[in-house]
């Protein structure tokens, strides 16, 4: 239910307008006859719309509608007033009115336009405040994926980065975002690959590879191996890219390769890429329907909950994982995770981040029963908290990574370590 605050220096004036706009039961009228007053109350109260006269002996409407946004609040505002002269409607708009009503003729008539212009007003800051909501927290998803990650225009310009970005390339979102292409990180022999998918993805993505390999050169010139993971986001020409470092991983392989082909073979199989997500919006919707395509990009099963505890985020890899679909499932409680993972032990990392128990970023192992094979999995469960704009605890996501052969893999190099070691004795 909207909650008006009405400023008139006429208090007669002022009960008229209570009495015709509360007598539906569908919006709340507090009153002052007194501009200063009416500064006060905004610092104490919330209001939906703001209802003030033209003019008023310690303030008129216009320098309380300019101190109102002088003072950072987007509250909507309208001028409800006897004077209707061009200039001073042309003045308040200018000064970030909402609607410019003029006192006079029918009281029903202006009332019920005045009942119509706060009522579209109000559902109309409603809708800003909750896209503004959703934004924060899928941004925060957007920066808390754990790897590198960046949304690539059609003509190659990095529009955004997230902070491992930064970390894994040395320069920053300021140097990166609108200024630079993606090939500048990019290896010189790489390079002409890499357009080429670029532009291959664009008008066929099944004909570009999904994932492949790259050297990367940082700030610093250091070179690194990296992983990476592209894809298209649905309706636009945009990509989002995933970049994981695989440097110390391939120096491994190398070392082992030799004398255990097979070996790193299930290695470089065990080895799962986080791919990630984000998309910057002009328009918020935008921005949140593209950030929702990128999630179904996470090659590892992941979900995320509300502050609330309900399940608001379902990846297509998390619907494989466990035979769940998403729209079985997004708006449940924390409880149907347990039920769609055999095995899982109570609470999950990311219900245990809402409840302030454990520090941020936990992770553990996890063996379940896998639902489409019927076999043990070990996965590696990794839970983050996600934030709004004004830092507060707006959910948690985790990801679940099977590393089942890796573990595998280990065992096996330890076997034959131990093997050559008994052979060599």
């Amino acid at each position: 239910m909207p909650k008006i605050l009405a400023v008139d220096d006429e208090p007669a004036f002022l009960e008229l307008t209570r009495a015709y706009l509360e007598r539906d039961g569908d919006i709340v009228v507090e009153t002052t006859p007194s501009p200063l007053q009416a500064l006060d109350m905004l610092a104490e109260t919330p209001y939906d719309v703001i209802v003030a006269d033209y003019a008023m002996p310690e303030m008129n409407g216009i320098a309380l509608l300019q101190e109102v946004r002088r003072r950072g609040l987007s509250i909507p505002f309208i001028i409800f007033s006897g004077r209707g002269r061009e200039e001073a409607i042309i003045e308040a708009l200018n000064s970030g009115a909402d609607f410019y009503l003029q006192k006079g003729g029918s009281p029903s008539a202006r009332f019920a336009e005045l009942r119509n212009f706060i009522l579209q007003a109000a559902r109309r800051r409603r809708a800003e405040v909750e896209a503004q909501r959703a934004g924060d927290l899928y941004r925060s998803i957007f920066e808390y994926t754990g790897s590198a990650t960046i949304i690539i225009e059609g003509d190659m310009t990095i529009s955004l980065a997230n902070s491992e970005c930064e970390r894994l390339t040395g320069y920053s979102r300021k140097d990166i975002e609108g200024k630079m292409p993606f090939t500048a990180f990019v290896a010189p022999e790489d390079r002409e690959r890499m357009e080429n998918f670029h532009r291959q993805r664009r008008i066929d993505p099944r004909s570009a590879p999904r994932t492949y390999e790259f050297r990367l050169i940082d700030r610093e010139g250091r070179r690194r191996e990296i992983h990476l993971t592209v894809g298209i986001i649905p309706g636009t020409d945009r990509s989002v890219a995933s970049l994981i470092d695989i440097t110390d991983r391939k120096r491994f392989e190398e070392e082992l390769s030799a004398a255990h082909e097979e070996m790193t073979a299930a290695f470089e199989e065990a080895t799962a890429s986080q791919e990630a997500l984000e998309a910057q919006c002009r328009e918020m919707e935008d921005y949140q329907a593209t950030l929702r395509g990128i999630i179904d990009f996470l090659p590892d099963p992941t979900f995320a909950l509300d502050r609330n505890g309900r399940i608001i985020i379902w990846n297509r890899a998390m619907q494989e994982l466990t035979g769940v679909r998403m729209e079985q499932i997004i708006g449940s409680g924390a409880d149907a995770i347990l039920r769609a993972i055999p095995g899982l032990a109570p609470p999950s990392l990311a219900e245990r981040i809402l409840r302030g128990e454990v520090a941020e970023t936990p992770g553990r192992e996890v063996y379940i029963t896998s639902p489409r094979t019927g076999k043990e999995v070990c996965l590696w469960a990794k839970a983050s908290p996600l934030y709004d704009a004004a830092g507060e605890l707006a959910g948690a996501i985790e990801s679940m990574r099977d590393i089942t052969k890796s573990k595998e893999m280990a065992d096996q190099i330890r076997r034959r370590i131990a093997l050559e070691q008994l052979v060599r004795s």
